[in-house]
């Protein structure tokens, strides 16, 4: 027995309040179906009764409606709890702020399905076919995603929380507009997939294949990257932050940067942004932010002394200002002075601590006599600079000698002692550099 209400001139609202399928009575309090009048006809009207085998776990009642039934169906804000969709095609549904709790998707068919602001709560998605599938403002959280073959369908501004992609074809995927969050993806092929203006946040790529995908104007920030490939990928305007790469071979890292007149090849997405600016004619704008707020810290990286140049650190963070402390590898072709003297070209001032000195006599050698910027020495108050320090004095952008005898001294002088000195001595400097 079937009851209907609320008939509309383009919409039909159907009340399942209790239906016998010939398989034995499936009682619902309350099944309510949307369809447009335009797409649907009056025995698709009729045999909408079968979908609530879906919802009741029926797949035999399922399977036997869909053999004589292929037209699309509309499933609305529904909720689906431990939803056992198993070896079910549900090729041409259409569901629309539906929820899907636990739910298993093994061996199911989605081809040309479609999922419209639906949410999916620690569901897998195991060997199923998407073939034209469309999950368009659809939430992903903690959800396992494996499939054995192509998967082409529309992520369009899906987005991914936790959980795992495991051995998935994203091949030419079009993920415009996607947010990936805390994703554990292992041999992910991501290869000619349409991944722009897209956020990837923390997550980790493992063995994934990103050759010939268009990541423009994404973000790309704190993800870890192991043994993956990124041949003729687009990522101009691209956003890379903090990302880790490890066991990438150069040959497998080719990205594309498209500048003013030309395509050009950058090996780490993370220089592309600053390539591209470079590249357009924007070099003086990265240099004037660099000039306007970068600190060089010299020092010495023994255990003893770290804490000194972290102090530093923190004192010129919390004054406003960016500091630079050079602990990190340095560059391929480049070596450590050359290194230092390159960063020196970019910075507001540069701060030197001299006490028990490694290799800050020689950087300081090689930027005083061939930069005019700013230099500020320190040393604790028990030791005495290198023998050759005082012939750096001939150079007056060279400043006064600042002695410290304990990191809570040095905390209280960094501010009128160190930083503004540099600042006024680096008025200066532009003065005379702008005079006419």
């Amino acid at each position: 027995m079937r009851k209907r209400l609320g008939f509309k001139s383009k919409d039909v609202c159907i009340d399942f309040l209790s239906v016998n399928s010939g398989q034995g009575n499936l009682t619902h309090n309350y099944f309510n179906f949307e369809r447009s009048m335009e797409n649907i006809s009056t025995d698709q009207v009729e045999h909408l009764k079968a979908a609530e085998a879906l919802r009741t776990f029926d797949p035999a009642q399922w399977r036997s409606w869909r053999q004589s039934n292929h037209g699309p169906i509309l499933l609305k804000d529904e909720e689906f709890d431990h939803l056992d969709a198993r070896d079910l095609s549900l090729h041409d549904v259409i569901f629309l702020g539906c929820k899907f709790i636990s739910a298993s998707f093994l061996n199911c068919n989605l081809s040309q399905a479609s999922f419209t602001n639906c949410k999916f709560l620690s569901t897998r998605f195991e060997s199923v076919r998407m073939r034209g599938a469309r999950f368009t403002d659809t939430n992903f959280s903690e959800v396992v995603f494996s499939s054995d073959g192509k998967t082409q369908c529309d992520l369009g501004s899906a987005r991914f929380v936790g959980g795992k992609l495991l051995n998935v074809n994203f091949s030419g995927v079009v993920a415009i507009r996607a947010e990936f969050r805390d994703v554990d993806m292992i041999s992910v092929n991501w290869s000619k997939v349409l991944l722009c203006n897209s956020l990837i946040d923390h997550c980790t790529f493992s063995a994934a294949n990103f050759d010939g995908a268009n990541m423009t104007e994404s973000i790309f920030a704190r993800n870890t990257v192991v043994n993956s490939s990124m041949v003729d990928t687009q990522i101009s305007g691209i956003l890379a932050l903090n990302n880790g790469f490890d066991n990438l071979s150069p040959d497998r890292m080719r990205c594309l940067v498209q500048g003013r007149n030309r395509s050009f090849t950058v090996q780490n997405p993370e220089t592309a942004n600053f390539v591209q600016q470079v590249n357009d004619g924007k070099f003086s704008a990265v240099v004037n932010e660099m000039n306007e707020k970068a600190v060089l810290i010299l020092g010495r990286f023994s255990e003893g002394r770290r804490k000194v140049l972290t102090e530093i650190e923190e004192g010129v963070t919390s004054c406003g200002y960016v500091p630079i402390v050079f602990d990190f590898e340095g560059p391929k072709y480049r070596d450590l002075t050359e290194s230092i003297v390159l960063l020196a070209h970019l910075v507001k001032f540069v701060i030197a601590d001299l006490t028990a000195p490694r290799s800050v006599g020689n950087e300081l050698r090689a930027v005083a006599p061939s930069l005019a910027v700013p230099v500020v020495p320190l040393i604790q108050i028990t030791e005495r600079p290198f023998a050759m320090f005082y012939d750096l004095w001939k150079y007056h952008w060279v400043l006064d000698l600042v002695r410290y005898d304990s990191l809570q001294s040095l905390k209280e002088l960094l501010p009128s002692k160190i930083i503004m000195p540099a600042e006024l001595k680096m008025q200066e400097i532009t003065k005379l550099r702008n005079r006419t």
